[in-house]
């Protein structure tokens, strides 16, 4: 399902994926995210918010994190939009709980999941 668990682990291993890495806890991804998160918090996304935030959505998109790139790039945004980028670049690693639970919008975004 996520290739990042996967790419490097021996799949054949009692018929199941197993691991043998060890889990990452904080990758430079989310500390960019921390980052601009934070400075949104004291006052309003500033230019280095948003190039931390734009160097997560350059790499997600596969282009170069350093080199802005106006088809991805964001000129503003607020910190939902953050804590919504956190989301996806770190899903499946045990961490988007802690971040809908600090901000109060467990329950607005619970609302929003499809029933299957």
């Amino acid at each position: 399902m996520y290739k990042k668990y996967t790419i490097s682990e021996d799949l054949t291993v009692v018929g199941r994926t197993m691991g043998y890495r060890p889990v990452e806890l904080y990758r430079y991804a989310e500390v960019l995210l921390i980052y601009a998160e934070a400075k949104a918090a004291s006052g309003g996304v500033d230019a280095s918010a948003l190039d931390a935030l734009n160097q997560v959505k350059r790499r997600a998109a596969g282009l170069d994190p350093n080199t802005p790139d106006a088809s991805v790039d964001a000129t503003s945004a607020t910190i939902s939009d953050i804590i919504a980028e956190k989301g996806w670049e770190l899903a499946a690693e045990d961490k988007r709980w802690f971040d809908l639970i600090r901000t109060e919008t467990l329950e607005e975004v619970a609302a929003k999941k499809r029933p299957y």
